[in-house]
């Protein structure tokens, strides 16, 4: 039996919704013609400046006449984390999925995600595949998961996102609300710059099951302008690495494992693995020694790796674009990762 207040077989889809004009029509269209209609669609206004707030109301009469429960809610702008975290406070269904309205659905994404949970009332989450739209070439090119991806339970996903080695797209995610609810609960940590996607997901999958498919229920949108993708400067990817720490410290009371051996682990795989090569490539020497400071990099080790900092910035041309540098490092840059790297394949948990 369903805990108060879920409704058997519902399923709720919490939209957060700011400046996407250019895009959010797509995804209402999608909305409309699911071939399951037992929806509640909650749509948070985040302080929308452009037409966002006008397409959302112009788009009520569609999705209410497929006989969906919609729900509008404005508020000021609280950022991604902060309009889920409102969605949280108001949903009903027994499945939960937070997609984000650039991304968009297949026509039967919510009928065949509910048939999978069905088939297995032991999983907590449901992890299926999109296809990758580039928008700004307006073309697809390739998946989220190989294609050949058999449907299979994983209990590998908790490390594999806590280490940031793998995907957490929204449009590719279904929640069991009940599991949801056990171990997230209503409420995630926000600030304006916050993501939420870590904290969905990250106490539901160590305590419970996942089921993965490599079926296409989604098409995500990559986008030159999203968050993760402008941060071209170093400033911007250590603002960005130092949100998802922020995110995942704040998540660790939620979680079962130990927690201050989590925090521990977590301090690590940021400061040595994040932080300190995007500073190096970003010739920043003391920023570099700041957060090998904070480690359990041996001391010798920590000063050679600033020197070796401080040679790049002095002797090596800086690289345009710090992000592509830190995807394909050069000799330097092995080398210095090679000195500091933090290995989480070394990590029990």
């Amino acid at each position: 039996m369903l805990p108060d207040k879920l409704q058997s077989g519902l399923v709720s889809i919490i939209v957060p919704c700011y400046n996407v004009e250019r895009f959010i029509e797509r995804f209402f269209n999608s909305l409309a013609e699911q071939t399951y209609k037992n929806l509640e669609v909650i749509l948070v206004n985040d302080g929308a400046t452009d037409q966002t707030g006008d397409l959302i109301q112009k788009a009520l009469p569609q999705l209410r006449a497929e006989g969906y429960d919609v729900q509008v809610i404005n508020q000021d702008n609280l950022g991604l984390a902060g309009a889920i975290n409102t969605g949280l406070k108001h949903f009903t269904g027994e499945f939960l999925t937070w997609p984000d309205p650039d991304d968009w659905l297949t026509t039967d994404s919510i009928e065949q995600r509910v048939k999978h949970l069905n088939a297995h009332p032991e999983v907590g989450l449901l992890r299926s595949n999109a296809a990758l739209y580039i928008d700004s070439e307006g073309e697809f090119e390739g998946a989220a998961l190989p294609s050949d991806t058999k449907p299979h339970l994983s209990d590998k996903l908790f490390k594999e996102l806590l280490f940031l080695r793998t995907f957490f797209h929204p449009i590719c995610h279904m929640a069991r609300s009940e599991f949801f609810l056990n171990s997230v609960g209503r409420s995630i940590f926000h600030q304006p710059r916050s993501s939420q996607n870590l904290q969905m997901l990250l106490p539901l999958v160590e305590s419970y099951p996942v089921l993965i498919t490599g079926e296409i229920f989604g098409n995500y949108t990559i986008r030159s302008d999203s968050r993760s993708r402008r941060a071209k400067s170093s400033q911007d990817l250590i603002d960005r690495m130092r949100m998802l720490k922020e995110n995942t410290l704040q998540t660790i009371p939620k979680l079962k494992h130990d927690q201050n051996e989590l925090r521990s682990l977590t301090h690590e795989f940021y400061c040595r693995n994040r932080l300190a090569p995007i500073a190096f490539e970003g010739g920043h020497p003391d920023l570099v020694y700041q957060y090998l400071s904070e480690t359990k990099v041996p001391r010798p080790i920590q000063y050679l790796a600033r020197l070796l900092a401080i040679f790049r910035h002095k002797f090596v041309p800086m690289n345009q674009d710090v992000a592509e540098a830190i995807q394909s490092p050069n000799f330097l840059a092995r080398l210095f990762r090679k000195l500091t790297y933090f290995n989480p394949n070394h990590v029990k948990i």
